[in-house]
C-alpha cells in the first residue's frame, strides 16, 4: 500500500472480500482521500458481488476493478488502522503486527441477505449507507 506523506493507510478485513471490505474500502479513497489510502481482504476471499459494484456505482464509488485478497497474505504489510468487519474475521484473522490501532465493528452477514435481486439491493444499500455513517462517525 504506497501512500504519499501525512496520509494514513486503513486495512478492511471481512470474510469474503465480496461486499463489507470493498465496501469500506471505497468509500474512504473516495470520501477521505485527502487523508487515507484503504486496502481490503478477507479470511475467505471471493469475487465481489455484483450487486455491491452496482450499488456503490449509484454513490459514484467504482469497485469494478476490485479483486479479492487474502488477510494472511497481507498480515505483513504496514497499516496504521486495522479494521475487522466481520465476527469471523476477527476470530480468524491473523495478528496484523505492523498497525498502530485495530477496530472491530461487525455488520450485517450479506450470506443472510435475500437471494431476490430487488430485496438484496435494497440490503445492500442499507449495509452501505451504514458503513458510511461508521466511517464517518470514525475516521471524519
Amino acid at each position: 500500500m504506497d501512500r504519499p506523506k501525512n496520509i494514513r493507510t486503513i486495512l478492511f478485513i471481512s470474510q469474503r472480500n465480496a461486499v463489507r471490505s470493498p465496501m469500506a474500502e471505497g468509500l474512504v479513497n473516495d470520501l477521505f482521500r485527502e487523508r487515507y489510502r484503504a486496502a481490503s481482504a478477507g479470511t475467505d476471499p471471493h469475487e465481489i458481488d455484483p450487486l455491491t459494484v452496482e450499488v456503490m456505482n449509484e454513490i459514484g464509488v467504482d469497485l469494478s476493478s476490485h479483486r479479492p485478497l487474502k488477510a494472511g497474505d497481507v498480515a505483513d504489510v504496514p497499516a496504521d488502522f486495522v479494521v475487522t468487519l466481520s465476527d469471523r474475521a476477527l476470530k480468524v484473522c491473523p495478528l496484523f503486527a505492523h498497525s498502530s490501532i485495530a477496530f472491530h465493528k461487525a455488520f450485517d452477514e450479506p450470506d443472510t441477505f435475500p437471494e431476490e435481486v430487488e430485496e438484496r439491493r435494497e440490503r445492500l444499500r442499507a449495509l452501505r449507507d451504514q458503513i458510511r455513517d461508521w466511517l464517518e462517525t470514525t475516521f471524519a
